[in-house]
């Protein structure tokens, strides 16, 4: 979640140097907007975890069988 969310952001501006290397006209303020619905669910999956700690264990627990 840290690099989608300022003061950082890395993700964010890669993502608007790409665009605007492929010919996209973005700005920075775009990138943000649609990073939204992404930092939403990055947020409910960490109060889920955070909620039912053994939801991080469950999925790798049947990698191993």
């Amino acid at each position: 979640m840290a690099l989608l969310t300022p003061p950082v952001g890395l993700n964010l501006c890669a993502i608007d140097g790409v665009a605007r290397g492929v010919g996209f006209p973005s700005t920075l303020a775009l990138v943000i907007r649609g990073s939204w619905p992404f930092m939403v669910f990055y947020g409910l999956v960490m109060i889920l975890v955070g909620l039912f700690p053994k939801l991080a264990l469950w999925i790798p627990s049947h990698m191993m069988q």
